[in-house]
């Protein structure tokens, strides 16, 4: 019996960790892996007791061994992102969809007993890697988009059979009006179907006070012979309920009663079916959820028949009250049980109790506030770590740099030699470093350059690790929890500490990424206006790419 449980984490890179099971809801983390990339992850499961699989958008796929704490497998199969993967049903294969030269798709199938590449066919048909899933005998694709020959939006599935190359297009009515945010259908292989919002003109209702209702449906598409099967109404929106800002909900309401060939009927339109956040297929096999913008949830079954709608009220640690008021929670559904449901909003997850869950019969009008809390105990899992494995998964985005005394000058030279002679590691987006005095004690960037610049002989070393820093490149590199850019406060530290360094100053913000600034900008030049007096103007207008930022944010 497999007591593993696989985690993947991000700080900077990606980490997949093992965590063992030791009693009901107790673990202990038993391994952790650095994956020494910091490309999104498409796929994780164990495919036996012992062994799983990952695989980045990258195309880039390992396989473990937990037991052994071994790597058996490791290749990347693409240069491009978006790739794919799907495990086949008796989990002897698992599958690599990916983009290979010239855009053309290729479907690679790997042996999981042999570790091994069986096959490695192209399907020049297949242009977009969007949805890959396989049914019955075959694979499905999904896209949707605009079709700039033909000057429309479409959508369609493909199928191909891996081992005959049989290829089949479906085009489908109601193609989604949006090219940025798509959203792919939620496929219910067990069932033969596929659930989507339905893009067609907007129904639209009154309540008994003569307000307009927007009727959101979903369609049901049948996966043998990829026709609509049905169009369900699930939900009834007010004006308000439309969008997070109330003139946003404004015009949502007025555009999408345009007509379809206007800009501002797809922007609405994309706005209307935006609110839908993620369907979860029940363990029922014949419902599923329907999880919208603001803590709102509903289960619908294939005939219909649905739940009340369930409207969070309140979550913890947000002061917004009210049912259909949490305009600015963007909730996940990401599990189901008998006794409520977990919503997700980045990594903050809350619970919403549901009595009477099974409830299948209320009418779409009828609905139900619910307050959400913690996560009750029996949800929740406890992982025991060693104070190794704190430690480690504490500094793992650092540069760690250990040393005597904080306070003696030829400790902190020391620091700034290694700093100079080191290979320095970025990991993920990451550029950091943590100084360790021999008591354990820990100081951060901005503790360590304060210190040292005023160290007899510290400058010069601080001017080549500033050298050696533009050199190895920092545009998008943050240092530790993003919170400055990389080795900014060596930077401005240095431009303090002399005039003569306010090139430097000029060069780090030319070297790092303004576009995504986390208020560095304002500080560095608030040091160069205060060492270059009233010479600042003269040499800003030398720099016009630093010249153009301070203009944007209005310095």
């Amino acid at each position: 019996m497999n007591n593993y449980r696989l985690q993947i984490d991000v700080a900077g890179n990606y980490f997949a960790k093992v965590i063992e099971q030791k009693n009901e809801n107790d673990y202990h983390l038993y391994w952790q892996i650095d994956l020494k990339s910091d490309e999104p992850i498409v796929f994780s499961q164990f495919y036996s007791d012992t062994r799983f699989l990952i695989m980045n958008w990258c195309g880039r796929v390992w396989i473990f061994d937990a037991s052994t704490k071994e790597k058996l497998y490791e290749h990347t199969f693409s240069k491009e992102i978006c790739n794919l993967g799907v495990l086949s049903k008796d989990q002897q294969f698992f599958y690599v969809a990916y983009e290979g030269p010239e855009s053309n798709t290729y479907i690679a199938k790997i042996d999981l007993a042999k570790l091994a590449v069986e096959s490695d066919k192209e399907f020049e048909s297949v242009q977009f890697l969007q949805l890959f899933e396989q049914y019955k005998d075959h694979f499905i694709f999904y896209r949707s988009g605009e079709n700039w020959d033909l000057d429309q939006w479409e959508h369609y599935f493909e199928t191909v059979n891996f081992e005959t190359e049989a290829y089949q297009k479906y085009i489908l009515p109601y193609p989604q009006l949006e090219d940025f945010d798509k959203k792919s259908p939620t496929i219910d292989a067990e069932n033969g179907k596929a659930i989507m919002p339905y893009w067609g003109k907007v129904e639209i209702a009154k309540d008994d006070n003569g307000n307009d209702l927007f009727i959101f449906k979903i369609i049901i598409i049948d996966l043998d012979t990829f026709e609509i099967e049905k169009i369900l109404p699930v939900r009834k929106f007010t004006q308000r309920q439309l969008s997070y800002f109330e003139d946003a909900a404004n015009r949502t309401a007025e555009n999408v009663q345009l007509s379809p060939d206007s800009e501002e009927y797809d922007e609405a339109m994309s706005d209307f079916c935006g609110n839908l956040n993620n369907i979860v297929l029940d363990d029922d096999g014949q419902s599923f959820w329907l999880c919208w913008r603001g803590g709102i949830v509903r289960r619908v079954d294939y005939d219909g028949n649905m739940s009340p709608l369930y409207a969070a009220t309140s979550r913890t640690y947000n002061t917004i009250v009210g049912a259909f008021e949490l305009f600015n929670y963007h909730s996940y559904l990401m599990e189901v049980n008998k006794e409520g449901l977990i919503l997700q909003e980045h990594s903050n997850q809350q619970w919403m109790a549901i009595e009477n869950i099974e409830k299948m019969d209320a009418n779409i009008d009828e609905f139900i506030g619910i307050s959400l809390t913690e996560l009750p105990e029996t949800e929740t899992i406890s992982i025991i770590k060693s104070e190794e494995a704190e430690q480690e998964e504490k500094e793992r985005i650092y540069n760690v740099i250990n040393f005597d005394s904080f306070d003696k000058d030829e400790d902190i030279l020391k620091v700034l030699e290694e700093m100079l002679s080191m290979k320095f590691e970025q990991i993920g987006h990451y550029l950091a470093f943590l100084y360790k005095d021999k008591d354990g004690k820990e100081y951060q960037e901005y503790e360590f350059f304060e210190r040292a610049i005023d160290v007899d002989g510290a400058v010069p070393l601080i001017e080549k690790i500033a050298n050696k820093t533009l050199a190895f490149g920092i545009d998008g590199v943050y240092g530790a929890n993003n919170e400055d850019h990389a080795l900014f406060n060596l930077f401005f530290r240095l431009v303090l500490s002399d005039k003569k360094y306010a090139p430097m100053g000029f060069k780090y913000l030319e070297a790092v990424d303004l576009d995504h600034d986390v208020d560095n900008f304002g500080d560095m030049i608030g040091a160069l206006e205060e060492v270059l007096e009233e010479k600042f103007e003269e040499e800003l207008n030398k720099n016009e790419y630093v010249k153009d930022y301070y203009d944007y944010f209005g310095y």
